[in-house]
């Protein structure tokens, strides 16, 4: 269990941003699409775990003495420093091949995820407004990588939204890490205060809202008008408003995510009016 906390697995959903492209381009029914982008998402999924050991390491004092993340495999002593070098060294070898083997054509966008991932590591996360923006640049480049596998053209109104949906979810850490006193005392709360936060997030889920909404427009164009998809758009919308209420009204409760039953049901019910619609 160590070793999977380490890698951090159940951050892996977050990559399945590089299935977006194969989605709304309806290309799950062909084989060859499905693979590519399957390989591209197990590549995602391989160096976000190894961005985490990098972070994790280069945290290591400073999580011994946090109240909540010293109980991490390093900073607990459950996994040595050497073990965890020793698994990085492995695995970026091993990304290296696969990459090579599967999708050299998700280089360029592996290699910029993780330079900026490293860049954050090493500091810029550190820097308030610039951390965000990090953090949206990563899910952008996964929907660019798996529209480039499903060879699905990359809308700008779906990267928009992308960027902006990112932004929301990470304005919303934010707001959760920041206690209601005052700016947090970790590098990466410094510069930010509650209410501040709170107007970001207005920001990130009016942005996200309304580029959806676009995007919906443009698929129904693309549809030929065969189907309206804002019918999808309730459930974005209510979607982001309940996440919107847990984090502000019920503090701390936001990190839950799908763990909370009504964001299931409402991330199911897009996903399936999504593929009633471009069946």
């Amino acid at each position: 269990m160590s070793w999977l906390h380490l890698i951090r697995i159940h951050q892996w959903p977050k990559n399945l941003f590089v299935l977006a492209g194969l989605l709304f381009g309806a290309r799950w029914q062909q084989g060859g699409a499905l693979l590519h982008a399957l390989e591209t998402l197990a590549l995602f999924c391989l160096a976000s775990s190894l961005v985490y050991i990098f972070n994790d390491l280069h945290d290591l004092e400073r999580d011994r003495a946090h109240p909540r993340k010293q109980r991490r495999p390093l900073a607990s002593g459950a996994i040595s420093p050497l073990q965890a070098r020793v698994a990085l060294a492995a695995g970026a070898l091993l990304l290296l091949l696969l990459v090579w083997l599967w999708q050299p054509a998700a280089t360029p966008m592996l290699v910029l995820y993780l330079l900026l991932n490293l860049g954050y590591s090493l500091g810029l996360k550190a820097v308030p407004i610039l951390d965000l923006f990090i953090i949206c640049a990563g899910f952008v480049l996964r929907v660019l990588a798996g529209t480039r596998a499903a060879e699905v053209p990359a809308s700008g109104w779906i990267l928009l939204c992308t960027g902006a949906l990112a932004f929301f979810l990470a304005v919303a850490k934010r707001r959760g890490d920041v206690p209601d006193e005052g700016s947090g005392a970790t590098p990466t709360l410094r510069g930010y205060t509650p209410a501040f936060l709170d107007q970001l997030l207005l920001l990130g889920a009016g942005w996200t809202i309304l580029f959806y909404g676009l995007y919906c427009s443009e698929l129904n164009q693309a549809l030929a008008a065969r189907h309206n998809f804002l019918w999808t758009l309730p459930f974005v919308l209510y979607g982001v408003l309940h996440y919107l209420r847990l984090v502000q009204v019920r503090a701390g409760e936001g990190r839950s995510l799908l763990l909370d039953w009504p964001l299931a049901l409402t991330v199911a019910g897009w996903l399936c009016t999504c593929w009633i619609l471009l069946r």
